[in-house]
């Protein structure tokens, strides 16, 4: 039976939400290659170590949507990774949506997007202005909402410019943006 909608609260992760997050994040890869399932034992135990060391590092960070008992239905991870120094970034680290997995139950709720919202607080918290999002051949038509573009049909405004996250009054986007062609 599907928990209401108002009945979900989305929360921090805590070191208790570890093998939430890695079931999640195993059921994610099931989906995506459902016909690559060797190996996944063995990634499932490296992303343990790798999701400890990252927390350690305080570079790591995620909610769980659960729902009025309590139980997970959605998780999503933001990522600060590191990144060389340029023009207009200049890092050192930017922030990254990751590892997002809702239970198939729990589906068509508006989890992914609360989520998304969540972890987009988090990113501007600590003085970003957007992260880039998960890399999805489709990208569900709830996280459109929230910006996340893969095709610039989908925000005009864009131009060349794909797979970002931006504010309504601001693109943040790891491509280099369009020059204006001087006609004289």
């Amino acid at each position: 039976m599907r928990a209401p909608a108002s009945k979900t609260k989305i929360r921090p992760i805590a070191a208790r939400d570890l093998e939430v997050l890695v079931a999640h994040r195993r059921k994610m890869w099931e989906e995506i290659h459902p016909k690559k399932k060797a190996g996944l034992d063995e990634a499932d135990e490296v992303y343990r170590r790798w999701f400890r060391r990252q927390r350690k590092l305080k570079r790591l960070d995620g909610v769980v949507a659960v729902d009025g008992a309590g139980r997970p239905l959605a998780t999503g991870c933001v990522w600060l990774y590191e990144v060389h120094p340029r023009p207009g970034r200049p890092g050192p680290y930017e922030p990254y949506i990751m590892s997002m997995y809702t239970e198939r139950a729990a589906r068509g709720r508006g989890l992914a997007t609360r989520i998304v919202k969540e972890l987009l607080r988090w990113c501007r918290a600590r003085g970003f202005d957007g992260a880039l999002p998960p890399r999805l051949r489709r990208r569900p038509p709830d996280l459109r909402k929230v910006g996340i573009h893969s095709d610039p049909r989908d925000a005009p405004s864009l131009g060349e410019v794909t797979g970002v996250i931006r504010r309504p009054s601001r693109v943040i986007s790891h491509a280099t943006p369009r020059r204006r062609s001087s006609a004289a």
